[in-house]
């Protein structure tokens, strides 16, 4: 029996898959596919905020968004969040994210000020309940500001502006907290880029607003749920071109995201919706939704190898969602995106995701992490209990972690893993593959994992050590597998 202590460091060439997590749906995503290295989460609102001026309720904050996003670091994830600020009756009806006593554009003077001011907060708050995340100030905004509208140039560079502004406020209210290094920016952009009369469509010299707003940031996220009515509902050809559109024209340097992509089941509840009516967004039958993401997966193989059409450039992908939407009515499209049906069944899509997923987080080129070296050996100490294991998590792909191995497991009736901890912490184990657990708030963990280990054959159990706040570390004291 060893038990190793390896150190994992992101990959400069790997692309990352996380699911959208916004919905206490980490659980599936981890019983289906194991610890995801993103999630992206929250839709937070200035104004839900912002309860009067200058206060800022982050107590019920802290107990809706908050604790999603603390949830996703204990699962080992990076957090991809987000905070509307600058959404107004005038340009963004139904969806105002400026608190009503304020003037109502963010192009206002005292709006703007106010709305610096809370961002400044929000960040801060933000570096000190989860540590290290990723921020996308006013997501997809191109259909929340309406910037695919022919005519809508001048919306575009006004907001344009209140980003590059955005982003200043935010970078130096993490350097004033000591964290600068500990938040990354970036902005969401959505739409069909193809479709006519789309300004973003007539490329960067057009959209200098554009370039700005990317140069500020830390990379470029896209949501894209269109496809290319030309060809089937399974064909993945238009992302795969938008994709490629923001890469060419508008990532410069920077490294993509997909924050959002999927492809809604709904035509295999009411045959009668179609893509034509959804705006030739992906949408089609259980079996399309399959084919779908085959395709998708195969393509993204080739695509993203230095060489490929996207250069090596995508960074993560995540998909919309892991599991249908019980929170939507029966029969509304947006309930039917998952790869788990609300009774708890796998569409076809489920194992063709897991499949392809474990293809890539094979792959020395495409994984997002990398051993750094060789494990070292830390078996004798912690077998007797009084060992000193330091194990960190720093983010979803730079974290350490332990690996036990038996290569011929003992036969007895019961099996007790048996974790000891310098403090409390939430623990993410594997067994033999087939099984992933998380234990929250452990310092001295027995758990009974019988059903999941190999009598007389090599078992191998690896063990990741998270918290709420990033980065984190504890110190392991003992692992024991105990054979009764």
């Amino acid at each position: 029996m060893t038990i190793e202590r390896i150190v994992a460091t992101p990959n400069p060439s790997g692309l990352a898959f996380g699911f959208w997590e916004d919905y206490d749906r980490q659980a599936v995503t981890l019983e289906l596919l194991g610890k995801r290295p993103t999630s992206r989460a929250g839709f937070d609102a200035w104004a839900k905020i912002e309860t009067a001026p200058g206060t800022y309720d982050f107590a019920a904050f802290d107990a809706g968004s908050g604790r999603i996003y603390q949830q996703i670091h204990q699962y080992g994830e990076t957090i991809f969040a987000a905070i509307n600020i600058s959404f107004s009756d005038e340009i963004t009806p139904g969806k105002r994210t400026i608190p009503g006593f304020y003037p109502g554009r963010i192009s206002d003077p005292t709006t703007r000020a106010a709305a610096k001011q809370f961002l400044r907060a929000y960040v801060q708050h933000m570096l000190a309940l989860v540590g290290r995340f990723t921020l996308t100030i006013d997501y997809e905004i191109v259909s929340n500001y309406r910037l695919s509208a022919p005519g809508s140039e001048a919306r575009a560079a006004e907001w344009g502006a209140w980003y590059v502004e955005a982003a200043a406020v935010a970078r130096q209210a993490a350097a004033d907290a000591g964290k600068a290094d500990w938040l990354r920016l970036q902005p969401i952009v959505n739409g069909n880029p193809f479709d006519t009369g789309n300004p973003i469509g007539l490329g960067p010299a057009h959209n200098p607003w554009l370039i700005n707003v990317v140069a500020a940031s830390d990379a470029l996220a896209l949501d894209t749920y269109h496809s290319d009515p030309g060809v089937p509902a399974s064909d993945p050809k238009r992302t795969l071109d938008i994709i490629k559109f923001w890469l060419d024209n508008y990532a410069g340097t920077k490294d993509v995201v997909v924050t959002e992509n999927g492809f809604t089941t709904i035509t295999e509840v009411d045959p009668t919706i179609t893509r034509a009516q959804r705006d030739w967004k992906n949408t089609g039958t259980e079996a399309e939704q399959a084919a779908y993401f085959q395709s998708l997966f195969e393509q993204l193989k080739s695509a993203n190898l230095p060489g490929g059409a996207f250069r090596n450039r995508l960074r993560s992908f995540n998909i919309w969602a892991i599991a249908d939407n019980v929170v939507k009515p029966v029969g509304n499209e947006d309930r039917y995106f998952g790869l788990i049906r609300d009774d708890g069944t796998a569409k076809p899509a489920a194992a063709i995701v897991k499949s392809a997923i474990g293809w890539f987080e094979s792959d020395p080129v495409m994984r997002p992490w990398n051993p750094a070296g060789v494990g070292t050996d830390v078996s004798a100490a912690l077998k007797a209990g009084n060992a000193n294991v330091a194990l960190g998590y720093r983010n979803g792909d730079d974290f350490d972690f332990l690996r036990y191995h038996d290569s011929s497991l003992a036969e007895a009736s019961h099996y007790t893993l048996e974790i000891s901890l310098d403090a409390p912490a939430s623990l993410i184990i594997s067994i033999n593959g087939a099984k992933w657990l998380l234990q929250n708030s452990q310092s001295a963990l027995t758990l009974d994992v019988t059903p999941y280990c190999k009598p007389g054959a090599a078992n191998t159990i690896y063990i990741y050590v998270t918290d709420s706040v990033f980065p984190s570390a504890r110190t392991v004291r003992q692992v024991r597998l105990v054979h009764s």
